[in-house]
């Protein structure tokens, strides 16, 4: 109960959002849910009229309960960055997306900080929410507490909380956040109201410029060893619902 009300509610804010954004649908391309878990918020926006797709390491039992449509928009893939080693395959994503796709990344842990350096590759706004703190190798750390933003990095903010705390979360946002802005990211904070501690959404719509993002992911370590953790993702048995 707590998921479904929680996709509610994201995918109310992604609408009101995107009716900002996309007046009329006018410039609208899809979007694609990364790590999308149960499905359901993918469900919710295909039938509010937003067309789009999403893709998880494992596929759920909640899948085979969506209608033809829904299903047919979700995928059992791995997402290998072909900015690691370019290799594709069967159940494999290599994190190009058509130019103006709008990513959701929502609660997709070793996913989150990618998502803003994908997104800038492929020139595609996007929306994280993060959750479980990992890098950019898909093992899990914790990063330093975040720093007070400057009034220049602050001034975009739909509603920034300037009082962060040091918790593993807020440093979590902080690194994501400092990853985006290096790939020129205008980062963008929202306090979601949903039914879960990890609330705050990161939003990527505008970009000051060009960045090389293969040397962003060579200062954060080279991604070494991300293929090997999400095959273990894959090997794990299907959850439910």
């Amino acid at each position: 109960m707590k998921h479904v009300f929680e996709d509610i509610l994201i995918a109310t804010f992604l609408v009101c959002l995107w009716e900002g954004m996309y007046p009329g649908k006018a410039g609208w391309v899809g979007f694609v849910d990364v790590g999308c878990g149960n499905g359901v918020l993918v469900d919710i926006l295909l039938r509010e009229g937003w067309a789009g797709r999403g893709f998880d390491a494992r596929g759920r039992k909640s899948w085979a309960g969506f209608c033809a449509d829904t299903q047919e928009a979700l995928e059992e893939k791995v997402l290998v960055p072909f900015l690691l080693d370019g290799e594709g395959g069967e159940g494999v994503h290599d994190g190009r997306f058509v130019s103006g796709t709008f990513v959701v990344s929502n609660h997709a842990d070793e996913l989150t900080p990618w998502t803003p350096i994908l997104a800038a590759a492929s020139g595609c706004p996007f929306l994280a929410i993060p959750c479980c703190s990992h890098d950019l190798s898909g093992a899990k750390k914790r990063f330093p507490p975040p720093k007070e933003l400057e009034d220049s990095e602050a001034a975009g903010d739909l509603r920034l909380n300037m009082n962060l705390s040091k918790s593993t979360y807020a440093s979590l946002c902080a690194y994501v956040e400092r990853i985006a802005r290096e790939c020129g990211w205008v980062v963008e904070r929202e306090v979601l109201r949903i039914p879960s501690t990890r609330n705050v959404g990161i939003i990527g719509r505008r970009r000051t410029g060009e960045v090389d993002v293969a040397e962003v992911v060579r200062r954060e370590g080279g991604g070494v060893g991300w293929r090997e953790r999400v095959e273990a993702l894959r090997k794990k048995e299907a959850v439910g619902h």
